[in-house]
């Protein structure tokens, strides 16, 4: 791994320069230099950092008879992969992720796409057949980027890259912004920037010449179910699937590292990885040491008790992180490197940066974590689901142990979903607007302007599931900021030297997850339902105990108060009024509540502020 890049010109050549520029642009990657190949219509480049004891002194690109692949990723399957391999094609043992990758490629063609479990975005030059393959895997967690321009195309790891092509513009798709700004991704494929493109996750794109074609080879709502439904037998499947998961993960150069809260999903993953008998694993935490540091002080005491009795349960070694003076800082300058532009920021990025930093200075290179894991909380959506399959009893009894008014539950989960234009003009008609389902904050020249509304109920592409619970948990990993906001902490994870690593995004897990039956991860209102007989199997009493969850907003709160300056000064001196897309009197108004105590407007200025920034320096 860990970045790459690419050129293609069929019509002409590429040159040793073209790709070297392209390469410089993900220099922040390559802790252990970069290579590149060029042959006579295209150019590979790759940025070297080595995280599995395999591809330690491997140079990128790879050739073999006629094709050439550089890897972003790892592949998780490695034993499974050579076996299915003829004989005359088979890797040795100690063969580096990307030769496998190679391998497979040279036998099965874009089918071996299909074939890998692991994280990976590879690009492809394939001399015989005369064309480019830019492949993205199944959970979308690493990215590639491409364009085409004057006939030539470029691809990148980040969009930063294919921005430094010649004659690759940096106009902004205000549709896209739009979708970014109420957290919300329509049109699969697009980016903010009207130039760029990305693959898709689970697909590849062809380049023959210039022109190109996506191709989805990995769909989760065309898995079969499973006929699994006692949860204790759902969560010896899932523990089974997490210990591959987090066992593959774990091949590392160096000791491995786990980000610990005191959450179900990373003292989980922890606890799998602790319990191995070849374990070497170290634990970093971030916590307020002062409690009340907290508007909810006994949040902050309950989230050390729970660490701490896991640390003691499995004997780990723990570091701490302070947050007792952290806060979340609007970094202008930040928005001029490369590797972060994206209209998005992390609230807890500055923590996260140096925590990363002291993964990288006690020698680590990979660290584990919990990220994901929300993937089996499941939804309310679920009830309507239950009656929709005749599961009445099933579904009323859920309903009425649900916390919430049954009444409320009957209309927003159960007769909503099931008669959604009917329920979207009933909104209408009470509010007395058409744009209702829009914020105030947003101006409506700019939602007509755009189609905003035709391009949230766009579903080309997408998966179409037949279940309104599980279609609701793909749109909220594939179709919201979640990925934007996981690829913005990669790259500063990148840059400090550690490879994140994601149990609960492997192709296993997931695929496990979208063939859940109906109503498996919720009963009664209470989450991660059948989750929950796993864990009581793994963690001690005190991290079971999740009354008081942990949050980490006052560190957001913090840091827009610090910076209220700089806040007031982005929503005054501000592009997105300009450009028509917000609404000022409407943003005054939210800053002006704010700043008087008023927390209610924080996360719609937190995105405001982000997208603000970007703007201004894109």
């Amino acid at each position: 791994m860990t970045g790459i890049a690419a050129a293609y010109d069929p019509d002409g050549s590429v040159s040793s320069e073209d790709i070297s520029a392209l390469l410089d642009t993900l220099d922040y990657r390559g802790h252990d230099g970069r290579d590149h190949v060029v042959h006579a219509s295209a150019a590979l480049g790759h940025q070297h950092f080595w995280t599995t004891p395999e591809a330690e002194g491997e140079g990128q690109p790879i050739t073999e008879d006629g094709v050439t692949v550089t890897l972003d990723g790892r592949i998780d399957d490695r034993e499974e992969l050579r076996s299915a391999l003829p004989d005359d094609r088979r890797p040795d043992e100690s063969a580096s992720d990307a030769r496998l990758v190679v391998a497979a490629y040279r036998t099965w063609g874009p089918d071996a796409f299909d074939r890998l479990v692991g994280v990976f975005a590879v690009v492809v030059w394939d001399e015989r057949r005369g064309r480019l393959v830019c492949a993205r895997g199944p959970a979308g967690l690493r990215e590639l980027y491409y364009s085409t321009v004057n006939g030539r195309v470029v691809v990148g790891s980040d969009p930063g890259t294919v921005l430094a092509a010649p004659g690759v513009h940096r106009d902004v798709d205000d549709g896209v912004l739009g979708e970014r700004l109420l957290g919300e991704y329509a049109s699969r494929g697009d980016t903010v920037y009207d130039a760029v493109r990305t693959v898709p996750a689970g697909s590849y794109v062809t380049f023959d010449g210039t022109d190109s074609s996506v191709t989805r080879f990995w769909d989760p709502a065309s898995l079969d179910r499973l006929s699994i439904t006692d949860p204790e037998a759902l969560a010896d499947e899932l523990a089974d699937r997490l210990r591959d998961a987090v066992g593959t993960r774990l091949r590392s150069r160096e000791t491995p590292h786990v980000l610990l809260s005191g959450g179900l999903d990373s003292t989980t993953v922890a606890a799998i990885a602790a319990e191995r008998d070849d374990a070497d694993l170290r634990a970093i935490s971030m916590q307020f040491e002062d409690p009340e540091a907290m508007d909810d002080p006994e949040s902050a005491r309950a989230e050390r008790r729970r660490v701490e009795a896991f640390v003691d349960e499995y004997d780990l070694p723990l570091a701490l992180y302070s947050l007792d003076d952290a806060a979340a800082p609007l970094d202008v300058e930040a928005y001029a490197e490369p590797r972060l532009e994206k209209p998005v920021l992390v609230g807890i990025e500055a923590p996260k940066r140096e925590v990363y930093g002291r993964i990288a200075d006690a020698g680590g290179r990979v660290a584990l974590t919990g990220e994901f894991g929300n993937l089996f909380d499941g939804n309310r959506f679920a009830y309507h689901d239950l009656f929709r399959e005749r599961k009445l009893g099933r579904g009323i009894a859920d309903l009425l142990a649900d916390p919430l008014p049954a009444r409320h539950l009957l209309l927003g989960y159960v007769l909503a979903p099931a008669f959604p234009g009917l329920a979207r003009r009933l909104f209408e008609w009470r509010s007395d607007d058409e744009d209702a389902f829009f914020p105030d904050w947003l101006a409506g020249e700019f939602v007509d302007r755009t189609a905003l509304r035709d391009r949230l109920e766009n579903d080309a592409g997408w998966s179409d599931f037949d279940r309104t619970s599980m279609q609701g948990t793909y749109d909220d990993h594939y179709r919201s900021n979640q990925l934007l906001y996981f690829g913005r902490d990669r790259r500063r994870a990148l840059a400090a030297g550690v490879e994140t690593r994601h149990p609960f995004a492997d192709r296993r897990v997931l695929e496990f997850v979208y063939a859940l039956p109906t109503g498996a991860r919720l009963r009664g209102g209470v989450d991660k339902f059948f989750f929950r007989h796993l864990a009581a199997e793994l963690l001690p009493p005190a991290v079971q105990d999740q009354s008081h969850p942990f949050r980490f907003d006052p560190v957001i709160q913090r840091g827009l108060r610090e910076n209220a300056e700089t806040l007031e000064t982005l929503v005054t001196d501000r592009e997105l009024v300009d450009r028509g897309i917000v609404d000022a009197a409407v943003v005054d108004r939210l800053l002006e509540g704010f700043l008087d105590g008023d927390e209610v407007a924080r996360m719609v200025l937190w995105r405001l502020a982000a997208a603000e920034l970007w703007l201004q320096n894109r």
